[in-house]
């Protein structure tokens, strides 16, 4: 569950409108050394305020590459290279944006409590088997599927708690 939470926030995280974040690159990939590779792991990632981005590839002869994938991606801003770095300027979110950023950072945090959901689902169902080969008593099951929706409850609050803020974020 702990897991499903983390890969919640790591979805969550580039959604903030209007502020440049080093994991709006995480899922761009850049054509290097035969492989596609994340920007991340060909360059390092540094925020410029107030909503830019200093990308600095490790190569210097991928800053064209890397510029290109940005400039490819669905990124909504331009990347602008000097030959050793590449600048990011983030543009101001509009109205509308904010609603799709909204409404897709709801549809992400819907799916990590459904991940949630499953893993209580797995461990409850394997309680349930344990208990029909009769290797514990319905007090351990009853105990047990409760101790399971406490957790359960605690982690999507945590989803939740990632949402509000991704929201607040998303206000400013």
């Amino acid at each position: 569950m702990d897991e499903a939470v983390e890969a919640a926030r790591r979805r969550l995280a580039p959604l903030r409108a209007g502020r440049a974040t080093p994991e709006l690159l995480d899922g761009i990939r850049v054509r290097a050394y035969d492989t596609d590779t994340p920007v991340p792991q060909l360059a390092q990632v540094a925020i410029q305020p107030p909503r830019g981005l200093v990308v600095t590839p490790y190569d210097p002869s991928l800053v064209g590459a890397v510029a290109k994938a940005i400039n490819d991606s669905d990124l909504g801003a331009r990347a602008n290279e000097d030959g050793v770095r590449i600048r990011i300027e983030m543009p101001a979110p509009t109205a509308e944006n904010r609603l799709q950023l909204a409404k897709r950072a709801k549809d992400e945090a819907e799916a990590g409590r459904v991940s949630v959901r499953m893993i209580r689902r797995d461990a409850v169902n394997l309680l349930k088997r344990q208990r029909a080969a009769e290797e514990i008593s319905d007090a351990k099951l009853n105990g047990r599927s409760k101790d399971i929706q406490a957790l359960t409850d605690e982690h999507v609050a945590r989803i939740d708690e990632l949402l509000a803020i991704t929201l607040a974020a998303i206000d400013e």
